[in-house]
């Protein structure tokens, strides 16, 4: 819910921006954003509709505070998390339906494809859901905004305080895909530049549901910490299944972590999650609060799950 979240107070900080520019640049007097995200797949609960919803949400406060003299649209599609697809429908979006910025995307790969398209256009791309590094270093440009968190950040927060504190030997389980493999090299350098060591990795198959097998390498390693990198809700599967390892994960959502099977160990999992520290709590709460209720009856029970325990 917190990546969700996030995009109601960076979106309306862009709107804020365009506010500010000379009304002849915006094209017939109307403010397009395209929320391109994943609605169908393993990050649709992460993102999908609720990253619309805040989209949504951004995009009233805005109106209600600020009275542009402009109109704001918002459009959404589903890109499946291929990069094909995602830069087709942004390129589509600029095109043919004038869209002044595309946001969310959640996926490195999506996010990537979609930067090469907004450059070529010059055209704004918004993105807190993925989280490779390239995206924030090599292939950043300048109609690009990322925020939130990286790879770089997951790994010097959470990684960094688990070994020197103790935890020196470590066994990888990583997402077989762009976000995983930038998180695991990462990792193992802070690990490695901290004085511990890895004792095995294997990368698994993404989304995936069954990781018997690799939990069984993980603990046959005799490694302390096993660090494991899914940010949907194929980590809650995994964490039901830890048997003696530490487990530390760097990436959220986080309460599912927490809550789902392993209440009576909750606090031998290290997690790094992103925090509206910038917020007055007030705000927080209220903004929560309202997303929530605005949430359809259907989410508002996974919602639930991922409520942390006062």
């Amino acid at each position: 819910m917190l990546s969700r979240m996030f995009k109601t107070t960076a979106c309306a900080a862009a709107l804020a921006a365009l506010s500010c520019s000379a009304q002849a640049q915006i094209s017939g007097n109307v403010v397009k954003i395209g929320v391109l995200t994943d609605l169908s797949g393993t990050y649709s609960d992460l993102a999908g509709s609720g990253a619309v919803l805040a989209t949504r949400m951004a995009i009233d406060d805005f109106v209600a505070n600020e009275k542009p003299s402009f109109k704001i649209e918002m459009v959404t599609a589903d890109h499946q998390n291929k990069a094909d697809i995602a830069s087709n429908k942004a390129r589509e979006w600029i095109e043919r339906e004038n869209v002044d910025a595309v946001t969310e995307l959640v996926t490195t790969s999506t996010a990537l494809a979609v930067m090469k398209v907004a450059k070529e256009k010059d055209r704004v791309v918004i993105m807190n859901g993925p989280a490779s590094t390239p995206i924030t270093n090599e292939q950043c440009n300048d109609v690009s905004v990322h925020y939130t968190y990286d790879t770089y950040a997951l790994a010097n927060g959470t990684a960094k305080a688990v070994t020197t504190q103790g935890g020196k030997s470590w066994f990888f389980l990583t997402a077989d895909y762009a976000f995983g493999h930038a998180l695991e090299r990462d990792t193992e350098a802070v690990v490695l530049k901290n004085g511990g060591k890895v004792l095995g990795k294997v990368r698994t198959p993404f989304p995936g549901t069954d990781f018997s097998s690799f939990l069984l390498q993980a603990q046959a390693s005799k490694a302390k910490i096993m660090l494991f990198w899914y940010s949907s809700s194929s980590g809650v599967i995994t964490f039901r299944k830890v048997g003696g390892l530490i487990a530390s994960g760097l990436f959220g959502p986080p309460t599912p972590f927490r809550n789902e099977g392993l209440k009576a160990r909750s606090g031998r999992t290290p997690l790094l999650s992103p925090s509206f520290a910038q917020l007055p709590p007030e705000l927080n709460i209220a903004l929560a609060g309202r997303y929530i209720q605005l949430l359809r009856p259907a989410m508002r029970t996974a919602t639930a799950l991922f409520e942390v325990s006062a």
